[in-house]
């Protein structure tokens, strides 16, 4: 999505309410996203040298520590390892908006 931060929300919402946000949902998500956060890592992730496939067990990809992964193959191939402070943010939105009851009782 291109934009700046209330065209996004404002996406979001019909895309995943069938509604457009309220000024005051648009600004409090705002504030959401342009507040100061750490970003969310996986410390068991492996390095960049440590291929995330390189251990098999059949069928079923493991970490190089042999402790089952099943999304770490899919995680690395759409690059969700090094996301931005900000782009982790619109995850959260999104995922508030599908996990809202507006959206459970609606959809």
């Amino acid at each position: 999505m291109q934009g700046n931060d209330s065209g996004k929300i404002r996406s979001l919402y019909l895309r995943s309410l069938s509604r457009e946000p309220t000024l005051a949902e648009t600004n409090r998500w705002i504030n959401y996203l342009n507040a100061r956060r750490e970003t969310v890592t996986d410390s068991a992730q492996p390095t960049q040298n440590a291929p995330i496939d390189k251990v098999r067990n059949g069928n079923k990809k493991q970490s190089p520590t042999g402790s089952f992964n099943p999304l770490a193959r899919a995680v690395g191939r759409i690059g969700m390892i090094n996301q931005s402070p900000k782009q982790q943010a619109y995850e959260d939105l999104f995922w508030a908006l599908l996990n809202s009851s507006e959206f459970a009782f609606n959809h």
